[in-house]
């Protein structure tokens, strides 16, 4: 039997980003069971992606869950995905505030867990080739970007490296229609999966 290595990921929710009830709601809800769960499962590795204003409320309010993320960092068993601190439509933006939309994000992050991030997270996975040089300039090495916005040919559930002016970054498909269905069971989800990637 071939082997399939799966990368999960659990991104923000954007819309929860300056409503203190939903930001409350979504930590007690999925991010404090989710650390929990990670810390407790030792051979279980995830990314996860937040906004700045997230990680600023979790760091005000629930400093501990910043503690757990920093060791869980530092143990190699959680990434944690940069991107635009108030999680903008990069291609509207101008260069100057991508940049400083990424760096901002970056110094947040490497402050509260002693990295900086060498992923990026795009909000509604909008991208344009242009945006290469300006992420590989805040030192980004890939970015998550929804499987369908690729180009079919591309999509071989490998990374995909995409360049302009010289400047070269990896893009990981995320493939949205893996996600399990809350009615799947684990083993329905696993045959799913090997069927998909056959």
């Amino acid at each position: 039997m071939k082997r399939i290595s799966v990368c999960l990921q659990l991104e923000a929710d954007v819309e929860s980003g300056r409503d203190l009830a939903l930001l409350e709601n979504n930590y007690q809800s999925v991010f404090k069971k989710l650390l929990s769960f990670i810390y407790s499962h030792p051979n279980l590795h995830m990314s996860v992606a937040f906004t700045g204003p997230q990680v600023e409320y979790y760091e005000l309010k629930h400093p501990e869950s910043i503690e757990l993320i920093r060791e869980l960092t530092c143990d190699k068993r959680l990434e944690i995905i940069g991107g635009g601190f108030y999680a903008p439509v990069f291609p509207l933006a101008y260069p100057v505030d991508r940049s400083s939309q990424i760096e901002k994000m970056n110094s947040v992050l490497r402050r509260l867990v002693g990295k900086r991030p060498s992923g990026m997270y795009l909000f509604g996975s909008v991208w344009d080739p242009g945006l290469t040089v300006t992420f590989k300039s805040c030192g980004m090495d890939y970015v998550f970007l929804d499987s369908s916005v690729v180009p079919e040919r591309h999509l071989v559930y490998k990374p995909i490296i995409t360049g302009e002016q010289g400047k070269f970054i990896k893009v990981l498909p995320q493939y949205r229609n893996f996600v399990p269905s809350g009615e799947e069971s684990i083993s329905e989800w696993l045959k799913r999966l090997e069927k998909g990637v056959a």
